[in-house]
Protein backbone atom coordinates (compact mmCIF):
# COMPACT_ATOMS: atom_id res chain seq x y z
CA UNK A 1 0.00 0.00 0.00
CA UNK A 2 1.59 3.24 -1.11
CA UNK A 3 0.56 6.79 -2.06
CA UNK A 4 -0.17 7.61 -5.66
CA UNK A 5 2.86 8.93 -7.61
CA UNK A 6 3.47 12.64 -8.04
CA UNK A 7 1.37 14.11 -10.80
CA UNK A 8 -1.55 11.71 -10.33
CA UNK A 9 -5.07 13.14 -9.91
CA UNK A 10 -5.69 14.27 -6.32
CA UNK A 11 -8.74 15.79 -4.60
CA UNK A 12 -8.68 19.40 -3.46
CA UNK A 13 -10.60 18.75 -0.25
CA UNK A 14 -9.35 16.95 2.92
CA UNK A 15 -12.66 15.10 3.37
CA UNK A 16 -12.71 13.70 -0.18
CA UNK A 17 -11.94 10.16 -1.28
CA UNK A 18 -8.14 10.02 -1.49
CA UNK A 19 -6.62 7.45 -3.88
CA UNK A 20 -3.80 5.10 -2.96
CA UNK A 21 -1.93 2.42 -4.86
CA UNK A 22 -2.18 -1.25 -3.94
CA UNK A 23 0.37 -3.65 -5.41
CA UNK A 24 -0.30 -7.37 -5.17
CA UNK A 25 0.61 -10.74 -6.63
CA UNK A 26 -1.64 -12.99 -8.68
CA UNK A 27 -1.09 -16.07 -10.89
CA UNK A 28 -0.10 -14.98 -14.38
CA UNK A 29 -1.30 -16.41 -17.68
CA UNK A 30 -0.24 -16.24 -21.31
CA UNK A 31 -3.86 -15.41 -22.15
CA UNK A 32 -4.52 -11.66 -21.80
CA UNK A 33 -8.18 -12.33 -20.99
CA UNK A 34 -7.37 -14.80 -18.20
CA UNK A 35 -4.65 -12.46 -16.94
CA UNK A 36 -7.16 -9.62 -16.76
CA UNK A 37 -9.75 -11.73 -14.95
CA UNK A 38 -7.23 -13.05 -12.40
CA UNK A 39 -6.03 -9.52 -11.70
CA UNK A 40 -9.61 -8.32 -11.08
CA UNK A 41 -10.55 -11.31 -8.90
CA UNK A 42 -7.54 -10.76 -6.62
CA UNK A 43 -8.14 -7.00 -6.53
CA UNK A 44 -11.78 -7.56 -5.59
CA UNK A 45 -10.78 -9.85 -2.73
CA UNK A 46 -8.13 -7.51 -1.38
CA UNK A 47 -10.25 -4.38 -1.51
CA UNK A 48 -13.04 -6.12 0.43
CA UNK A 49 -10.55 -7.26 3.08
CA UNK A 50 -9.20 -3.71 3.41
CA UNK A 51 -12.74 -2.33 3.60
CA UNK A 52 -13.44 -4.68 6.50
CA UNK A 53 -10.22 -4.03 8.43
CA UNK A 54 -9.57 -0.31 7.88
CA UNK A 55 -11.51 2.79 8.81
CA UNK A 56 -12.95 5.06 6.17
CA UNK A 57 -14.85 4.06 3.08
CA UNK A 58 -12.27 1.90 1.27
CA UNK A 59 -13.57 1.04 -2.17
CA UNK A 60 -12.28 0.19 -5.61
CA UNK A 61 -13.49 2.09 -8.67
CA UNK A 62 -13.50 -0.99 -10.84
CA UNK A 63 -14.60 0.51 -14.12
CA UNK A 64 -18.28 -0.36 -13.72
CA UNK A 65 -20.27 2.00 -15.93
CA UNK A 66 -21.79 4.12 -13.16
CA UNK A 67 -22.73 7.64 -14.15
CA UNK A 68 -23.64 10.61 -11.99
CA UNK A 69 -24.89 14.12 -12.53
CA UNK A 70 -21.99 16.28 -11.34
CA UNK A 71 -21.37 19.98 -10.77
CA UNK A 72 -18.61 21.25 -13.05
CA UNK A 73 -16.04 23.82 -11.85
CA UNK A 74 -17.10 27.32 -12.92
CA UNK A 75 -14.87 29.25 -15.32
CA UNK A 76 -12.38 31.67 -13.69
CA UNK A 77 -14.14 34.68 -15.20
CA UNK A 78 -17.49 33.88 -13.59
CA UNK A 79 -17.47 31.81 -10.38
CA UNK A 80 -21.29 31.85 -10.26
CA UNK A 81 -21.70 30.30 -13.70
CA UNK A 82 -22.66 26.82 -12.56
CA UNK A 83 -23.05 23.95 -15.02
CA UNK A 84 -23.85 20.28 -14.60
CA UNK A 85 -22.93 17.27 -16.69
CA UNK A 86 -23.54 13.51 -16.73
CA UNK A 87 -20.17 11.86 -16.14
CA UNK A 88 -18.87 8.32 -15.62
CA UNK A 89 -17.36 7.43 -12.25
CA UNK A 90 -13.68 6.57 -12.73
CA UNK A 91 -10.16 7.05 -11.43
CA UNK A 92 -7.24 6.42 -13.75
CA UNK A 93 -3.50 7.00 -13.75
CA UNK A 94 -2.06 5.82 -17.04
CA UNK A 95 1.56 5.74 -15.86
CA UNK A 96 0.91 2.76 -13.57
CA UNK A 97 2.19 -0.60 -14.89
CA UNK A 98 -0.59 -3.10 -14.14
CA UNK A 99 1.62 -6.12 -14.76
CA UNK A 100 5.04 -5.18 -13.38
CA UNK A 101 7.35 -8.10 -12.53
CA UNK A 102 8.44 -6.66 -9.17
CA UNK A 103 7.00 -4.61 -6.36
CA UNK A 104 7.94 -0.93 -6.25
CA UNK A 105 10.55 0.06 -3.71
CA UNK A 106 9.16 1.52 -0.49
CA UNK A 107 12.55 2.36 1.06
CA UNK A 108 11.87 6.08 0.65
CA UNK A 109 8.39 5.90 2.19
CA UNK A 110 7.64 6.23 5.92
CA UNK A 111 5.90 3.31 7.58
CA UNK A 112 2.16 3.80 8.03
CA UNK A 113 1.21 5.13 11.44
CA UNK A 114 -0.11 2.33 13.67
CA UNK A 115 -2.84 2.93 16.25
CA UNK A 116 -3.91 0.77 19.18
CA UNK A 117 -6.80 -1.43 17.93
CA UNK A 118 -9.10 -0.46 20.82
CA UNK A 119 -8.69 3.21 19.89
CA UNK A 120 -8.71 2.61 16.13
CA UNK A 121 -11.95 0.64 16.01
CA UNK A 122 -13.91 2.72 18.52
CA UNK A 123 -13.17 6.26 17.36
CA UNK A 124 -15.82 8.00 15.30
CA UNK A 125 -14.70 9.43 11.99
CA UNK A 126 -11.37 10.96 11.02
CA UNK A 127 -9.98 14.46 11.51
CA UNK A 128 -9.08 16.93 8.70
CA UNK A 129 -5.36 16.74 9.55
CA UNK A 130 -5.26 13.00 10.07
CA UNK A 131 -3.13 10.87 7.76
CA UNK A 132 -3.85 7.35 6.59
CA UNK A 133 -3.46 5.05 9.61
CA UNK A 134 -3.80 1.35 10.33
CA UNK A 135 -4.42 -0.61 13.53
CA UNK A 136 -1.26 -2.01 15.12
CA UNK A 137 -2.84 -5.46 14.71
CA UNK A 138 -3.16 -5.04 10.92
CA UNK A 139 -0.46 -7.55 9.93
CA UNK A 140 -1.78 -10.09 12.43
CA UNK A 141 -5.32 -9.68 11.09
CA UNK A 142 -4.12 -10.27 7.53
CA UNK A 143 -2.23 -13.37 8.65
CA UNK A 144 -5.39 -14.64 10.35
CA UNK A 145 -7.40 -14.08 7.18
CA UNK A 146 -5.00 -16.00 4.95
CA UNK A 147 -4.98 -19.11 7.15
CA UNK A 148 -8.78 -19.34 7.19
CA UNK A 149 -10.40 -22.34 5.55
CA UNK A 150 -12.15 -21.48 2.29
CA UNK A 151 -15.72 -21.47 3.74
CA UNK A 152 -14.65 -19.18 6.60
CA UNK A 153 -12.78 -16.90 4.22
CA UNK A 154 -15.87 -16.61 2.03
CA UNK A 155 -18.04 -15.79 5.05
CA UNK A 156 -15.62 -13.07 6.08
CA UNK A 157 -15.60 -11.59 2.57
CA UNK A 158 -19.41 -11.52 2.57
CA UNK A 159 -19.31 -9.65 5.87
CA UNK A 160 -16.75 -7.21 4.41
CA UNK A 161 -19.00 -6.69 1.39
CA UNK A 162 -21.99 -5.67 3.51
CA UNK A 163 -19.82 -3.56 5.81
CA UNK A 164 -18.42 -1.71 2.80
CA UNK A 165 -21.89 -1.40 1.25
CA UNK A 166 -23.17 0.23 4.43
CA UNK A 167 -20.55 2.95 4.17
CA UNK A 168 -21.19 3.54 0.47
CA UNK A 169 -24.99 3.86 0.74
CA UNK A 170 -25.02 5.82 4.02
CA UNK A 171 -25.36 9.17 2.23
CA UNK A 172 -28.25 7.77 0.16
CA UNK A 173 -30.16 5.77 2.74
CA UNK A 174 -29.67 5.42 6.49
CA UNK A 175 -32.15 2.53 6.41
CA UNK A 176 -30.11 0.74 3.74
CA UNK A 177 -26.88 1.35 5.67
CA UNK A 178 -28.40 0.02 8.90
CA UNK A 179 -29.68 -3.12 7.17
CA UNK A 180 -26.30 -3.74 5.54
CA UNK A 181 -24.51 -3.51 8.91
CA UNK A 182 -26.79 -6.17 10.39
CA UNK A 183 -26.18 -8.32 7.28
CA UNK A 184 -22.43 -7.98 7.88
CA UNK A 185 -22.88 -9.46 11.36
CA UNK A 186 -25.26 -12.16 10.11
CA UNK A 187 -22.71 -13.27 7.50
CA UNK A 188 -20.35 -14.26 10.33
CA UNK A 189 -22.91 -16.22 12.35
CA UNK A 190 -22.68 -19.98 11.94
CA UNK A 191 -26.05 -21.72 11.58
CA UNK A 192 -27.05 -23.96 14.45
CA UNK A 193 -26.97 -27.69 13.73
CA UNK A 194 -27.94 -30.83 15.59
CA UNK A 195 -31.13 -29.41 17.16
CA UNK A 196 -33.80 -31.81 18.35
CA UNK A 197 -36.90 -32.32 16.23
CA UNK A 198 -40.26 -30.98 17.32
CA UNK A 199 -42.39 -34.00 18.30
CA UNK A 200 -45.41 -32.47 16.59
CA UNK A 201 -44.19 -30.98 13.30
CA UNK A 202 -40.88 -32.89 13.13
CA UNK A 203 -38.98 -29.71 12.26
CA UNK A 204 -35.62 -28.87 13.89
CA UNK A 205 -36.02 -26.71 16.99
CA UNK A 206 -33.17 -24.38 16.10
CA UNK A 207 -32.63 -20.97 17.62
CA UNK A 208 -34.23 -18.17 15.64
CA UNK A 209 -32.18 -15.52 13.77
CA UNK A 210 -32.86 -12.87 16.43
CA UNK A 211 -31.54 -15.04 19.25
CA UNK A 212 -28.50 -16.10 17.21
CA UNK A 213 -27.75 -12.46 16.43
CA UNK A 214 -28.06 -11.35 20.06
CA UNK A 215 -25.90 -14.23 21.33
CA UNK A 216 -23.24 -13.55 18.69
CA UNK A 217 -23.02 -9.84 19.55
CA UNK A 218 -23.12 -10.65 23.28
CA UNK A 219 -20.10 -12.89 22.79
CA UNK A 220 -17.97 -10.63 20.64
CA UNK A 221 -19.17 -7.07 21.40
CA UNK A 222 -20.71 -7.15 24.86
CA UNK A 223 -18.60 -4.27 26.14
CA UNK A 224 -19.96 -1.62 23.80
CA UNK A 225 -22.34 -0.08 26.34
CA UNK A 226 -25.49 -1.49 24.75
CA UNK A 227 -27.76 -3.79 26.72
CA UNK A 228 -29.05 -7.13 25.50
CA UNK A 229 -32.44 -5.46 24.95
CA UNK A 230 -30.73 -2.86 22.72
CA UNK A 231 -29.06 -5.57 20.69
CA UNK A 232 -32.35 -7.38 20.28
CA UNK A 233 -33.95 -4.13 19.16
CA UNK A 234 -31.19 -3.68 16.57
CA UNK A 235 -32.27 -6.90 14.89
CA UNK A 236 -35.98 -6.10 15.20
CA UNK A 237 -35.39 -2.78 13.44
CA UNK A 238 -33.44 -4.60 10.73
CA UNK A 239 -36.33 -7.04 10.22
CA UNK A 240 -38.81 -4.20 9.97
CA UNK A 241 -36.67 -2.38 7.41
CA UNK A 242 -35.92 -5.48 5.34
CA UNK A 243 -39.56 -6.54 5.10
CA UNK A 244 -40.88 -3.11 4.17
CA UNK A 245 -42.46 -2.38 7.55
CA UNK A 246 -40.98 1.11 7.82
CA UNK A 247 -38.02 3.40 7.23
CA UNK A 248 -35.76 5.33 9.54
CA UNK A 249 -37.15 8.82 9.99
CA UNK A 250 -34.04 10.40 8.47
CA UNK A 251 -34.95 8.76 5.15
CA UNK A 252 -38.44 10.24 5.25
CA UNK A 253 -37.79 13.77 6.48
CA UNK A 254 -34.77 16.01 6.13
CA UNK A 255 -32.76 17.16 9.14
CA UNK A 256 -34.38 14.64 11.45
CA UNK A 257 -32.40 12.44 13.86
CA UNK A 258 -32.30 8.68 13.41
CA UNK A 259 -35.31 7.01 14.99
CA UNK A 260 -36.72 3.57 15.11
CA UNK A 261 -38.62 2.51 11.99
CA UNK A 262 -42.34 2.82 12.41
Amino acid sequence: MRPMPDGSPQPDSPDAEHPFLLEYEFPTSTSSMIQHMRRRVRARELHLVLAGLLEGSIRWLDGTFRHHWVLLPPPPEDKWMWKTAYRQEMYMWCQTDLDANNFSSTDHLPRLTEVDPQTYYTRSGIGPDQSFEVPSSFETLLDRYYVLAKPDRERFLRACYWFQHSRIVHSYSRSGAFTALICAVEALILPETGAALCPTCRRPQNKGPTRLFVEFVDRFASGDGNSKADRRQFYEIRSMLSHGGGLLSSDMEWFRPLHRAR
